[in-house]
């Protein structure tokens, strides 16, 4: 495999993996009576994850995340409920 074709490969996983922790946070938000576009929770994801990478132990993701959420326009307790299932999803 080249390497143009191996970082191609690496771009389109990447980008499922985007859309699907999207689509799975997304629908837990919309049983949880929370309907938030798509774009905008992709966005929260984003900023969890760098939260996540910038602290130590990974431990700013979380409560960033959340904070993302609620300035998206979920209710803190809806949010912090859906980041527990995805939290015991992802571990």
């Amino acid at each position: 495999v080249s390497p143009g074709a191996a970082h191609a490969l690496c771009a389109a996983l990447l980008l499922v993996d985007v859309v699907a922790r999207a689509a799975r946070l997304r629908a837990l938000l919309a049983a949880m009576g929370c309907r938030l576009a798509g774009t905008r929770v992709a966005a929260t994801n984003g900023v969890g994850d760098v939260a996540a990478a910038l602290t130590p132990l990974r431990a700013g993701g979380l409560p960033a995340h959340a904070v993302a959420l609620v300035r998206a326009g979920a209710p803190l307790p809806t949010a912090a409920a859906a980041l527990g299932v995805e939290a015991l999803v992802s571990y």
